[in-house]
């Protein structure tokens, strides 16, 4: 088919400070999120919503204060594949996968406690990404996507487990 070349898009470098305790992972960030350059950048995305009120911080859209309410917190993000071929932004429609090196980058960070994982799909994508066992616990949490019909209250509920666990691990 030509023009398939076209489709092929990249995910983001891992976003971290020093010492991250949690890591996050998506699978590939969508259309929206891919021109604004920025993780979760779909305005109806709950994720940064979520991070905020998890942490008690006041809401902006502002990318550089929304990187550094992650890194403050010990939380590093990245996504379980590194290059794929997908029209739109559905993880369904995802095909042609190349999973990121996420085993090196636990070598090279082993200050992450604890996986959490934004979807049943980023979870699958992680147990074909990572071969080895990674000594760390993993955590399934509902996709903070709109495509995810549950309520914001419901994932605002299991994803709060982020907090208890960066404080835990303090």
């Amino acid at each position: 088919m030509s023009g398939d070349k076209d489709k092929i898009i990249r995910c983001f470098a891992p976003l971290k400070g020093k010492s991250p305790k949690v890591l996050i992972l998506g699978t590939m960030p969508g259309g929206a999120a891919l021109m604004k350059k920025e993780y979760y950048g779909y305005e109806h995305n709950a994720f940064w919503k979520i991070m905020f009120d998890i942490f008690e911080a006041s809401f902006t859209t502002d990318y550089e204060i929304r990187k550094n309410l992650l890194k403050n917190n010990g939380i590093a993000l990245w996504d379980t594949i590194a290059s794929c071929e997908r029209e739109g932004s559905s993880d369904t429609a995802i095909k042609n996968i190349v999973y990121n090196n996420i085993e090196g980058f636990l070598k090279d960070n082993k200050s992450v406690k604890a996986i959490f994982l934004n979807s049943k799909f980023a979870y699958k994508a992680f147990t074909r990404a990572v071969k080895n066992d990674i000594e760390r616990q993993i955590f399934v949490m509902p996709s903070t996507s709109p495509a995810n019909t549950v309520k914001y209250e419901k994932k605002l509920e299991q994803w709060a487990k982020v907090k208890e666990f960066v404080n835990k691990s303090n």
